[in-house]
């Protein structure tokens, strides 16, 4: 709450944080009430001097000929592409009139630099590549090129699914997964990191492979892949709830949900802007959701009901929670609940 009051810069909006920490931890006690209270306020100051530095990085770099930027994607001659700025971080777009490069290389890019609302864009810019991808962007590359001869028109969406590369989807089909509340699919996240793993450990152990090693190999399994498509931030929360979990089981020793859910929330502590991110906000806020049904249904006494009457009505508290939880982030972020 601190860091996202502390990004928008508003005294209110701090103000809010500071004392919506301090009501949740008064709930336990005052110590803990106070403790909440101030770490609403130290993420408040961290993500103030984060915000100020990155506008000190983009109005310097806004007077410079030339940016050296680290890519996300492909950027063919006469196409447009985006990346961040090396060192400071910020985003950068492209619209390259000379020169190519592939994602994950280090380019300079000498044009007309611009500030837009979407950070800063470098107009008929000049592209020299200085550094290649990391082996990690190679395979990521690869995997991308094997996509597109296999799936050719549809390559856009499998490329979406499997490799975390959004580029190249139609506004129309980005649209018709929004419409039909569907826009996270297009993310990698947890249903994606879950449905890898599930299937590596049922493939290892229908071959005979022990369960414990076959979890071994299924959390390494998850972290090459995750590793390898660039790990965007749900699916690196996915991967670390992922691996406790697995962790947990062969090591033999019951954890808290919350305490796996906490894990793999704890990414701000690493990378404060990461609060920033709607899928971090909308993956975590879903996971807490789906405990909290869980939890309410146990309450309540569902379990009691017959199995096909306890079906239905597990999945209309789960979604009627979830909604309730991601609504408000839906309707900032995308305009629509």
């Amino acid at each position: 709450m601190g860091l996202l009051a502390g990004f928008q810069g508003s005294l209110i909006l701090i103000g809010a944080a500071v004392a919506g920490a301090a009501a949740v931890g008064a709930l336990r006690d005052k110590t803990v009430a106070t403790t909440f209270g101030a770490l609403a306020i130290a993420g408040s100051v961290v993500a103030h001097d984060l915000a100020t530095d990155d506008f000190i990085c983009a109005k310097d770099a806004a007077r410079r000929p030339a940016l050296t930027i680290l890519l996300d994607h492909d950027v063919d001659e006469g196409g447009f592409g985006r990346g961040e700025i090396v060192p400071c971080g910020g985003s950068v777009s492209i619209s390259a009139d000379e020169g190519r490069a592939v994602a994950g290389s280090i380019v300079v890019a000498r044009g007309d630099v611009v500030a837009t609302t979407r950070g800063l864009l470098v107009q008929h810019a000049e592209l020299r590549t200085i550094r290649g991808p990391s082996l990690l962007a190679r395979w990521r590359n690869a995997a991308g090129a094997a996509i597109d001869r296999t799936f050719q028109s549809d390559a856009p969406l499998v490329r979406a699914l499997l490799v975390a590369d959004r580029h190249d989807l139609s506004p129309e089909l980005r649209d018709q997964f929004a419409t039909a509340g569907l826009a996270h699919i297009l993310a990698i996240a947890g249903l994606h990191v879950g449905i890898i793993a599930l299937a590596i450990e049922i493939a290892l152990q229908l071959i005979g492979v022990p369960r414990r090693r076959a979890a071994i190999v299924t959390i390494a399994a998850v972290i090459l892949y995750v590793a390898v498509i660039g790990a965007p931030v749900p699916a690196v929360r996915s991967a670390a709830m992922l691996t406790v979990l697995l962790t947990t089981r062969i090591a033999q020793r019951p954890t808290s949900r919350w305490a796996i859910v906490t894990v793999g929330a704890c990414q701000p502590l690493f990378d404060p802007r990461v609060v920033l991110d709607a899928g971090y906000q909308l993956s975590v806020v879903g996971v807490a959701s789906m405990i909290s049904a869980g939890i309410v249904s146990r309450r309540i006494g569902v379990h009691r009901l017959h199995w096909l009457l306890k079906s239905v009505v597990l999945t209309l508290i789960g979604t009627t929670i979830a909604t309730i939880g991601s609504a408000p982030i839906v309707a900032w972020v995308f305009g629509r609940v």
